[in-house]
């Protein structure tokens, strides 16, 4: 026999595997208008070819991933392709770099292509590419690309085998192409999709960025933003065509943090109507805050949200047999209840496959919600239920806590409930703010976008012709217009006409847009507008250019000088843009040619001094008349408009009402100060006074000093403003003689100049300031600062504990107002409920539109009523006030969340129905407690989590959801229960690559196992499943009633406030004052104070760290009550010595421990209800499993040691897994140690698989867990 030589038979058998190999691996040809240049292999499963096309100018990248088996599959086997799309500025890397695409997909039996679409291509052949020809990109991917892909690689050639998805400019492309080749594919999305080319701001937002890329304006849809310009937008609109989407599956996303994705969002709305008005189903997601995405989103547009909703759409929608494709699902998860929590399939990062599948599979879950999409975790990284930690974690005593940052909190912006704003009477009261919320709605004007925009923008001319006079109402700005007609229709065009063109010239160089909308760049444009024609020829039509000119230099002028004023000084400009601007052309017109002054109207004859003094002793008056005076009044307030005429002043008082009847009382208290002090005390002519022009000035700086720009309030602002006016009068009389040699009018220039003086002084004794960029109407700035004055009588020790004056004697400035009333009203609204005075949190919100909700911790009035079990204030919350329902406060707790914490199950329908949701970033704790459930049994605790929005889908960090654990336990009633009345899948995966379908071979009774095979081979589709009504909630429902008696506390509100302003002071770093404070009030025994969330100043000195405090405490208690205060648990279950562990304060620590005793045992605590009961006990298990994956054995010590863990309680999970097989899995000698102390071993304990702690540490290499382990066995 000859013998062949083992290198020879190796050499043979490598060659061979070789071959096959290389006969598996995609080749890549060109062919159908596209020219393979070059391919490079990323990674195993991810290539990125570079091509040309004819369709698009320049080389353009494609990146493919291929499934995980496709190289190794059979031939015949084909898979389904999925088309993802980039955004604006975006290109083919972009879902595989900022997004998670291939950890998302990677699992999945689906060919994922992402193409380039230009930076601004828009995903469409461009009607004018221009000097970048060509520009066809939807020929390029859909004529080209699709092709291209299917002769490349295996794909199912057919409508059910390609689903398009895109974010942002790639959301729109991926309904478009939905639409125009609906026969290709099965399934489209849009992740915040640009949905309708006939939004205005869409489309100056494409004509931009494409302009600011090079290429022409017109290029992609034509020319817009004109009527008779939008053939090519209208042509291209999804929401034009959206009938062609019939027979494609749809899903929409959208959230509602941010400009740019706050007007994705209204396109979005606009397409789910019109495919409403269609009966074309679709799923919609509006992920407002991220609350029902979770894996961090926020509710922007950005990846964040967009890797989450990727997650959502997908699990799992594919059925496949060994060979080919058996049946496509639905690429979505289709109609499911809105905001829910859906967290996506657990996926696992490539580096663990090797390791056994049961081994990898739990530990594989202990890693960071930023790693779970990542390249996966370190041992450093391998952190169980991240968000939660991350929360835990957070180190209040290293956050720049200021007073300055404390009082001026970052807007969180956190969503409100979408809803419809009813017009009512008061919505033409005062700023008429609410038409904005009109504007905002999607149905106004929905069909008729340029009247839109008109209907807009003339509302923000009609606010400039009333701001005038400080209004800022459009209503008023027509009605006074009204009023101009009627004395002088010539100066009324030529108003309107200015406040026009400064306006729009306001929005073309980009002003603010705020501003705009307010008039403020619209006043002085319409006073030049009818000053220049007043004292020119205004029936001239050659004086329009001159008006037209002049009213842009206005515009131009007021925010040049506003910036020096507003920025540096802090003082408004008032109209001192009309006046340069009309100045300058009246002197212009002295030496123009063709342009001439009306020298019988601009003399100085009517200001002009005196020349003939009478004697001092024989001093006579004029004689005026009643007619004079009276005529006079309202003469003076229509001269401010150049218009010599009594009823125009009386209809420019009625406008002026609308908006706010105090600047109507001081317009005419104005004129009428300033005519009577002209008359009768400088004797200025009778004919000067009938014309009312002593009184325009003085009509404006009393509205200005009366309540506009200081706080109405005390006798003293009162004669502030008489004074005002009388040295208006004055200074109007010496500009008046210094302009008249050159015959120039004095204009409003004497108002101005004494508003700049007397605002210069802002801030002195009683003259309360009002902010220039805080300036409403005086009602609101009065109002204000009453609440503000509530503030101070409630918070009794205010003074003693800030460095705030509100006494009467002091100083105080409107910034200390606002700044006060946005820090203590949440505090003291929450106080209200938590003390059950619905009478005086009423009257507080009456007085008071647009309070802040929340206060240092995030917490609302309606965290506090929920966790009070308070219907009747949570009614009048949700109801009347309109508070968002899904407010998060600092632990993650949505009011939902509260309502099951503390067991008041009886608010849990009418939450829910009402728009509450369960916090999304606690999926995975919650997901770990709905499995807990299971495991004990429990389907009322089961039906509560699931009845309330979550989705038995979510798997644990193992993986693991609800059915999973049911079958493992051998319940079939909950199997049975999940498949029949809930939308759970049968084939979801943990992370050990186990359905529930293959658990059920571990078990002997085949119950299980046949049932699930049944459902199988019938092609079971949860989502043809009704889920279960509300049953369970809306029993509980039924039983509640607005006269149900709710408990009130019995604590005074000092008690409950005094921790709040500790919190305060804290910030402020002054030990003296607090050490003052409490020796001043001993008899207060401040250290019991608790507030509505049950925190005592001893956890606010913990949280900071305050030594000092501790340490005064101690001195001032016994040591018993010492003990007390340190353990006392506030509303979570946490202590002041908890606050210290979790802070890392370890010197607040030591001190506490030095001074007390070991403290009992205590016992397990126990509720009536066995649903809170689960939820606590399982908190605490998942809490202490928190800390040991994280590392945290200090403050692991700290717990057992004060008794809250118990020392009888193993605190396993329902896999029989204890903290010290985390430990061990993670690495933590320390926390191994800590454990050890506590009664745990490594080798006693097993888990459901018969794992002992020692097996974790020596299947990770923990060598040294293990020696541990070993050493103390001995």
């Amino acid at each position: 026999m000859t013998c062949i030589h083992p290198f020879v038979v190796f050499s043979l058998v490598l060659c061979y595997l070789t071959s096959i190999c290389l006969s598996e691996t995609p080749n890549f040809v060109s062919s159908g208008g596209i020219t393979v240049r070059t391919i490079s292999k990323l990674n195993s499963e991810l290539y990125e070819i570079t091509i040309s096309t004819t369709a698009v100018r320049g080389d353009q990248k494609v990146r493919i991933l291929l499934p995980r088996d496709y190289t190794s599959s059979a031939k015949t086997r084909r898979y389904p392709v999925l088309y993802l799309f980039h955004g604006s500025l975006g290109n083919a890397a972009d879902w595989t770099t900022g997004g998670k695409a291939q950890t998302i997909l990677g699992h999945s039996p689906v060919i994922t292509v992402m193409p380039d679409g230009g930076s601004f291509g828009w995903y469409t052949n461009w009607l004018n590419p221009g000097h970048v020809t060509p520009q066809n990109w939807r020929t390029f991917h859909m004529e080209q690309l699709v092709s291209w892909i299917d002769r490349n690689l295996r794909t199912v050639n057919e409508k059910k085998g390609r689903a398009v998805i895109g974010l942002s400019m790639g959301g729109f492309g991926a309904i478009r192409y939905a639409e125009l080749y609906s026969d290709r594919f099965a399934f489209a999305a849009s992740f915040s999709g640009a949905l309708d080319l006939q939004d205005f701001r869409i489309q100056t937002g494409i004509l931009g960025s494409v302009t600011i890329d090079g290429k022409p304006l017109d290029g992609p849809f034509g020319a817009a933003l004109l009527p008779w310009t939008q053939e090519g937008w209208i042509a291209q609109n999804p929401i034009t065509h959206a009938a062609s989407l019939k027979g494609v599956k749809l899903a929409l996303y959208t959230g509602n943090q941010g400009i740019l994705e706050g007007t994705v969002r209204d396109t979005t709305y606009r397409l789910l109507d019109k495919l409403k008005s269609l009966n074309i189903p679709v799923y919609f997601n509006d992920y407002t805050n991220g609350a029902s995405i979770g894996n961090g989103c926020k509710g922007g547009h950005d990846f964040a949200c967009w890797n989450g909703a990727l997650i959502d759409v997908l699990p799992p929608f594919i059925s496949y047999s060994d060979s080919d494709v058996k049946e496509l699902r639905s690429w979505a998860a289709v109609p499911r209840d809105n905001n829910t929590n859906y967290v996506a399939l657990n996926m696992i990062d490539e580096h663990e496959l090797d390791q056994p599948a049961e081994h990898r599979a739990w530990s594989s879950g202990l890693n960071t919600a930023e790693n779970y999409l990542g390249e996966g975790p370190t041992k450093q990284q391998r952190i169980l239920f991240s968000r939660k930690v991350q929360l835990e974690q957070t180190t209040l005593a290293t956050d720049e806590r200021s007073v300055e940052h404390i009082l001026s909190y970052i807007d969180r912006h956190r969503p409100r409930r979408r809803r419809k704003y009813r017009l009512s009477w008061r919505t033409f009261l005062n700023t008429m703010s609410g038409m904005d919320k009109i504007y905002a709605e999607d149905d106004f004007l929905a069909d008729h976008l340029y009247y839109r925009l008109l209907f807009i923008f003339f509302d923000s001319v009609f606010r400039g012709i009333s701001q005038v006079m400080f209004a800022n109402n459009p209503l008023s700005g027509i009605i006074i217009t009204v009023g101009l007609f009627i004395g002088n229709w010539e100066l009324a065009l030529y108003g309107l006409l200015g406040t026009t063109v400064s306006t729009f010239t306001a929005h073309v160089l980009g002003f603010n847009y705020s501003a705009i909308r307010s008039g403020l760049y619209g006043y002085n444009g319409c006073l030049t507008a009818m000053g220049i024609a007043y004292f020119n020829f205004p029936h001239s039509p050659q004086l329009i250019p001159a008006v037209v000119i002049m009213s842009i230099f206005s515009s131009i002028f007021a925010m040049a000088v506003g910036k020096v004023l507003i920025q540096k000084l802090g003082i408004a400009p008032f109209t001192f843009g009309f006046q340069i601007s009309t100045w300058i052309w009246l002197l212009g017109s002295l030496r123009y040619r063709y342009f001439f002054i009306d020298g019988t109207i601009l003399s100085p004859s009517l200001l002009s001094t005196n020349k003939i003094k009478p004697d001092l002793s024989n001093v006579t008056f004029p004689g005026y008349s009643v007619e004079d005076n009276f005529v006079g009044f309202f003469a003076g307030i229509a001269q401010v408009y150049f218009i010599e005429n009594p009823y125009t002043g009386a209809i420019i008082l009625v406008g002026v009402c609308l908006c706010s009847r105090i600047l109507a009382f001081f317009a005419l208290f104005g004129s009428v100060t300033g005519q009577l002090i002209a008359a009768y005390l400088l004797g200025m002519s009778p004919q000067s006074i009938h014309a009312g022009l002593w009184g325009y000035n003085t009509v404006l700086t009393c509205q200005a000093l009366g309540g506009m720009f200081f706080v109405l309030y005390g006798y003293r602002i009162w004669l502030f403003t008489l004074y005002g006016s009388l040295v208006t009068i004055l200074l109007q009389a010496a500009v008046s003689a210094f302009l008249s040699p050159v015959g120039m009018p004095t204009l409003t220039f004497p108002f101005t100049a004494i508003c700049w003086i007397f605002c210069l002084i802002a801030g002195s004794k009683d003259l309360i300031a009002v902010k220039v960029t805080s300036v409403s109407v005086p009602e609101d700035h009065y109002r204000r600062y009453r609440i503000s004055q509530l503030i101070k009588d409630q918070f009794y020790f205010l003074n003693h504990l800030t460095n705030l004056s509100l006494s009467a004697d002091d100083e105080l400035t409107w910034e200390e107002l606002s700044k006060i009333q946005s820090e203590f009203l949440p505090i003291l609204m929450c106080s209200y409920v938590y003390l059950n005075d619905y009478r005086s949190l009423k009257m507080l919100v009456k007085q008071e539109n647009n309070i802040r909700f929340t206060d240092q911790n995030y917490r609302s009035p309606l965290h506090i009523s929920v966790s009070q079990g308070n219907f009747k204030i949570t009614k009048w919350l949700i109801e009347d006030v309109k508070i968002d329902v899904n407010l998060v406060d600092r632990h993650g707790n949505t009011p939902l969340f509260d309502a099951i914490w503390h067991g008041h199950f009886n608010l849990l329908a009418y939450l829910f129905n009402r728009g509450a949701r369960l916090p999304g970033d606690k999926s995975r704790e919650l997901a770990f407690y709905l499995n807990a459930f299971v495991y004990e049994g429990n389907l009322g605790a089961m039906k509560c989590l699931i009845q309330c929005g979550l989705n038995p889908n979510i798997g644990d960090y193992d993986g693991k959801n609800s059915l999973h654990i049911a079958v493992l336990t051998n319940q079939i009633d909950i199997v049975i229960y999940l498949v029949e009345k809930t939308r759970v899948w049968l084939d979801i995966a943990d992370h050990s690559h186990r359905t529930a379908m293959d658990y059920s071979f571990t078990l002997e009774d085949p119950s299980i196992r046949n049932y699930l095979s049944d459902k199988i081979a019938n092609k079971h589709n949860p989502l043809s499943i009704n889920p279960e009504k509300q049953i369970f909630l809306a029993n509980s429902e039924e039983k509640l009633s607005d006269k149900q008696e709710d408990k009130s506390s019995t604590k005074s509100l000092d008690e409950i406030l005094l921790p709040s302003l500790f919190w305060i002071i804290s910030a402020q770093n002054d030990h003296a004052k607090v050490s003052h404070f409490l020796q001043q009030f001993p008899h207060l025994n401040v250290f019991k104070c608790m507030n509505y969330d049950l925190r005592s100043i001893a956890h606010v000195a913990a949280v900071d760290g305050r030594l000092e405090t501790i340490e005064f405490l101690a001195k001032l208690t016994e040591k018993s009550r010492f003990e007390e205060i340190v353990l006392r648990e506030d509303r979570w279950g946490i202590t002041p010595l908890d606050e210290a562990y979790r802070n890392r304060h370890f010197h607040v620590c030591n001190f506490i421990l030095n001074n007390i005793d070991r403290p009992l045992q205590q016992p397990v605590k126990h509720y009536e209800n066995k649903i809170v009961d689960l939820v606590h006990k399982w908190h605490k298990i998942h809490f202490l499993l928190t800390l040991v994956t994280s590392g945290q054995s200090e403050r692991i010590d700290g717990l057992f040691f004060r008794g809250y863990f118990n020392l009888q309680e193993a605190y396993t999970d329902y896999l029989g897994r204890t903290p010290m097989h985390y430990a061990a899995a993670n690495g933590h000698l320390n926390v191994v140690r800590v454990l050890r102390k506590y009664g745990y071993d490594g080798l006693t304990q097993r888990d459901r698989w018969g794992n002992y702690p020692i097996d974790e540490a020596r299947r990770n290499s923990y060598q040294y867990i293990v020696d541990e382990f070993e050493k103390t066995s001995n």
